[in-house]
Order: structure tokens, then C-alpha cells, then sequence
């Protein structure tokens, strides 16, 4: 079951591709989010898991093998 939940501080995930977990605000920072747009930026996850931060990074736990159908999401802000 995936959950929408907002930005809070202190979360993390670990990017595609990456090893290491990195915070979620440092993210935001570097995908160019206003400070004053963090607190209603949206975050995709499951219930343990954060696995997209949509328009900034996905999650090495989102990944899927070849081999297995995949759901597309997009998100578009209005």
C-alpha cells in the first residue's frame, strides 16, 4: 500500500543508486524547493519506507527488476 504523506523533518531515504541514506531536506535544498513550499511538498512511501520525493529523487527501495511489471506515477503540481 503506498501512503501520501507530507514533508517533515528528519526523514530520509536512500537515492537510486546510492548506498547511504541522505535527508530528505538536503534534497529538497538541492532540487531548488523554497523553504516555504517544504512543509506541503509531497512524499510517496509505504508504511517504513519513503520511495519517491516526486519532481526531486526516488528511492533504491522503489526499484524494480526487469523482469517484473512496474506502475508508472507521475505527479504534476497545480
Amino acid at each position: 500500500i503506498l501512503s501520501l504523506r507530507p514533508f517533515f523533518k528528519g526523514v530520509k531515504l536512500i537515492p537510486f543508486g546510492a548506498k547511504a541514506p541522505r535527508k530528505i531536506s538536503d534534497m529538497l535544498s538541492t532540487g531548488g524547493i523554497a523553504m516555504s513550499e517544504r512543509s506541503s511538498w509531497p512524499l510517496i512511501g509505504t508504511e517504513q519506507e519513503i520511495i519517491w520525493v516526486p519532481g526531486v529523487k526516488r528511492a533504491e527501495f522503489g526499484r524494480t527488476q526487469k523482469s517484473i511489471d512496474s506502475i508508472r506515477l507521475s505527479y504534476a503540481r497545480l
